[in-house]
């Protein structure tokens, strides 16, 4: 069984974010991972579910691990190989790290493959309640994927398979370190801290008398 990484990348996504994706297939070269970038958009299920949809079924065809990375991540140099972490983890069918809110954050989670595993059906689970919404604590954004991810890893038989990562498989905090494997660049503290001339890049916002005083003036 060929262990692979999955990447969703569409529209401006791919250009935004191409020196994080740059970054995915040289780690899968090294570690002899297949690599599957999704960069369009090929059924009915919205883009984000999809992703779900091709690692569901790849792992019910019998794939390996797979391990599913959001196109802001950057998989850096020290980064070993996800399928050891998987293997050394026999409890867990489920791996993340927690984010900033201090939930499970869906931008690298990895999929135990194989008999016995609970991933794919937790994988059907959230694409078959896709148009459920979620309870405000798991809530995240209206169109993606992460909160029904919250949400169902709270149930059984996913709850007591889910294993949790450092923040080094997934740093969404700024600021990112030179050990981290993966440099998560999801919201606005993270993006704030790239090169003003990146295409992802978030200006800080200015507030109160600062910004009153850089305010322009009528002429």
């Amino acid at each position: 069984m060929q262990h692979r990484v999955v990447c969703l990348a569409t529209g401006p996504y791919l250009t935004t974010w191409a020196d994080c994706i740059a970054t995915h297939r040289p780690y899968c070269d090294r570690h002899l991972y297949r690599y599957d970038l999704i960069d369009r958009e090929t059924g009915p299920l919205h883009a984000k579910w999809q992703k779900l949809a091709h690692c569901r079924d790849a792992l019910e065809a019998g794939s390996g691990h797979i391990l599913l990375i959001d196109a802001d991540a950057r998989i850096n140099p020290p980064a070993p190989p996800f399928h050891a972490v998987v293997d050394a983890t026999p409890e867990a069918d489920i791996l993340c790290v927690l984010g900033r809110s201090g939930r499970p954050n869906s931008g690298m989670i990895m999929f135990r493959g194989g008999a016995g595993s609970v991933a794919a059906k937790f994988l059907a689970a959230c694409i078959d309640a896709r148009d459920t919404a979620v309870p405000p604590e798991d809530f995240v954004t209206a169109e993606g994927e992460n909160g029904h991810f919250i949400h169902f890893l709270k149930r059984e038989p996913f709850a007591s398979r889910l294993g949790l990562l450092p923040l080094t498989w997934n740093n969404t905090r700024p600021p990112p370190s030179p050990a981290d494997y993966v440099t998560h660049y999801a919201g606005k503290p993270m993006r704030m801290i790239l090169p003003p001339d990146h295409p992802g890049y978030r200006p800080p916002k200015i507030k109160g008398a600062k910004a009153r005083r850089m305010a322009p003036t009528a002429s």
